[in-house]
């Protein structure tokens, strides 16, 4: 049986989500030891505020109070905020005040002893709906787009009109960069491989559509050759040259800005890049990305595979109080063009212009000139700017030391994964006053210099303790169908990992009203299961009467529920060339090498796609991480993400594994 995955549509649930956050609130008060008459007052006043206010209260009312919160504690400053009456006597909220007393004094100050345990309650009633997926307004969209144009305009760094200062720190910054970077030639072709990105781009081709390029940019041909970048060697050039000359001639490429969802304040601008631009973006970024990673200065210091390094010094320095996390503000909007040229080798430089899209198109059909390098949405913009954040860094505190020792300790003491930044305490005043001499600023609510709290990578943490809270993104529908009914047994787990037992419970019988979902000990099987450590998981299926039975082949139980399988979707109408092409660039090969084994690999794959064997490669351009179970796609099919259906079937029965 198959359910086709749907959106939820019409009038929004509130009372779910009301229901939900309520069942959170009895988790929190059991925690915290809450009195039953103030649980009671505060489910009394979320109940009330929703149905004035509805959604908002709990995804933006409420998370301000979190953002208010948590600017106390990584700045430890007194506890100001709007939205809530202040309880009688005391300079904290009437809401949930026996809890917020176990952190805060009676003058709203952080107390000495304050609970680790109080701080991360608090922080789940509060951020538990602050990344629901809702449309975002009009209003919002609009502000969003507007913030975009006014920071592209406000970039006015120039390299030639600097201060001494910014003279000699753009003079380091660049040496490091040069280190790092200059021993590798991006123009390589042994080294260097195209390939396609996973996302959206602004030509609109799908992603069965991406092996074939159909436009041929002038100004990304000067640096990037079609005849050797676009094809997989002469023999495919000599085939398709009437491809070749049917491409339409175009002088440089456009992005076009879309907007995704983000959370409770609007949407995320994304600038996607025309097809022919992403293929080289992605090339570089793979290069760029494997050079910093490996470099001795650069390793370990700037990451962008894991974020463990970010994440175990966020923790750590939460209870030492020895280092600051730091967050920029707009990062990928305010790393100009000017200071990328100003920093980086010249080869790196000429690739990496020759690959930038100049502007953008607007969703109102304007065309915004680009002042900034790069904007979210092109694949080099993250490696480039976690670059340029480390390099500047670096500079701005070296340029205050003379000893040889004090440069290199420096050296290792900046760590940076995109825009978040970690450094030393006695440091973060520097960074914070000099890199805006770059047009680089700070999102001061979410730098951390205070005592206990910090925040990096998604981990925030508070004396050593893990205070990161469990947000929900996945709109709630009465249907369940697709990711959806994934998602919400996926949050059923996660609240029963974190001992929510109320709202696991709350969202478990949501859930099995609409369908009927077997539970075990693990997750680690084939279907979808709810998860409970507190009672016998073969109880509960007998329960709810959940069909169970014992494999005789494989001998363990089985039982009976819904699985995710992704849409299978055949196409057989790109060229075979484009697939080789397609295929090489995923599995390593260089292009346009005259060695006999390149050819003899380029036959290989030709006859394997000549004969479309079942045992050939998937390719999955948007990145679907799994396919049908037992089977194999074959070489003309493909898969969408999001694009999937709900089957029964019969999974493993795991009892006694956590």
């Amino acid at each position: 049986m198959d359910m086709n995955n749907s959106r939820p549509v019409g009038t929004l649930d509130v009372s779910f989500y009301t229901g939900l956050i309520c069942a959170t609130l009895k988790d929190v008060a059991i925690t915290c030891n809450q009195s039953d008459t103030e649980l009671a007052r505060d489910q009394r006043e979320i109940v009330m505020r929703a149905r004035s206010e509805g959604i908002t209260f709990l995804t933006r009312t409420l998370p301000s109070l979190g953002k208010a919160f948590d600017r106390a504690l990584s700045s430890s400053t007194c506890f100001e905020f709007k939205g809530f009456k202040t309880a009688r006597g005391l300079k904290v909220p009437r809401f949930m005040r026996d809890i917020f007393l176990q952190v805060f004094d009676v003058d709203g100050c952080e107390r000495s002893d304050a609970s680790a345990l109080a701080i991360k309650s608090l922080r789940q009633v509060f951020y538990l709906f602050y990344k629901l997926n809702l449309p975002p307004t009009e209003k919002q969209c609009n502000e969003v787009i507007e913030l975009f144009i006014k920071t592209d305009n406000d970039l006015g760094f120039n390299p030639q009109v600097v201060t001494p200062y910014e003279r000699e720190v753009l003079r380091i910054a660049r040496n490091l960069i040069c280190r790092v970077l200059a021993p590798v030639d991006p123009l390589d072709e042994d080294g260097f491989r195209p390939r396609h990105g996973p996302g959206a781009v602004a030509t609109g081709e799908k992603a069965n559509e991406k092996p074939v390029f159909r436009r041929y940019y002038r100004k990304l041909a000067e640096v990037f050759p079609y005849d050797r970048y676009f094809f997989f060697n002469l023999t495919h050039l000599s085939d398709a040259l009437d491809s070749l000359d049917a491409m339409e001639d175009l002088e440089t490429g456009t992005a076009k800005v879309v907007l995704v969802p983000k959370d409770s304040r609007g949407p995320r601008l994304i600038s996607c890049e025309p097809l022919e631009y992403q293929w080289i973006q992605q090339g570089l970024m793979a290069l760029m990305v494997k050079t910093i990673e490996s470099h001795p200065l650069t390793a370990g210091y700037v990451n962008f595979t894991s974020q463990e390094v970010n994440q175990r010094l966020a923790l750590e320095s939460s209870l030492s109080g020895m280092l600051a996390t730091l967050d920029m503000k707009e990062a990928s909007d305010r790393v100009s063009l000017a200071l990328v040229k100003a920093l980086f080798p010249d080869t790196w430089f000429r690739a990496l212009d020759a690959c930038r899209t100049t502007s953008t198109k607007l969703p109102d059909g304007t065309i915004l000139p680009l002042a900034k390098f790069a904007p979210m949405g092109s694949a080099v913009c993250f490696p480039v700017e976690a670059l340029v954040f480390w390099a500047l860094s670096v500079a701005a505190l070296t340029y205050y030391l003379d000893s040889p020792s004090e440069r290199r300790r420096v050296r290792k003491s900046i760590y940076v994964y995109g825009d978040d930044i970690i450094c030393n305490i006695e440091d973060q005043d520097i960074l914070r006053r000099k890199l805006p001499l770059f047009d680089l600023l700070f999102n001061e609510d979410k730098c951390c210099t205070g005592r206990f709290f910090r925040e990096s990578c998604g981990v925030d943490a508070y004396k050593g303790v893990d205070v990161t809270p469990l947000k929900v993104r996945s709109v709630w529908s009465s249907s369940l169908a697709g990711t959806d009914y994934a998602s919400w047994c996926a949050y059923h787990n996660a609240f029963e990992r974190r001992g929510l037992f109320n709202a696991c419970d709350y969202v478990a019988e949501a859930i099995q009203r609409i369908r009927l979902t077997p539970y075990a000990d693990s997750e680690e099987t084939s279907i979808i299961v709810l998860v409970d450590s507190r009672k016998m998981a073969v109880q509960h299926n007998k329960d709810n009467k959940v069909p169970m039975r014992f494999s005789r082949k494989h001998h363990y139980a089985l039982v009976h529920g819904w699985a995710v399988h992704p849409r299978v979707i055949n196409d057989t109408t790109v060229p075979g060339w484009s697939e080789v092409l397609y295929r090489a660039s995923t599995s390593g090969e260089a292009l346009m090498s005259p060695q006999q084994s390149r050819y003899e690999t380029a036959m290989f794959h030709a006859r394997q796609l000549a004969h479309l064997e079942p045992e050939l490669y998937s390719y999955d351009l948007q990145g679907f991480v799994e396919s049908i179970p037992g089977e194999r796609l074959k070489a003309y099919q493909y898969t969408l993400p999001r694009q999937v259906s709900l089957r029964r079937g019969w999974g493993r029965f795991i009892i006694g594994r956590r």
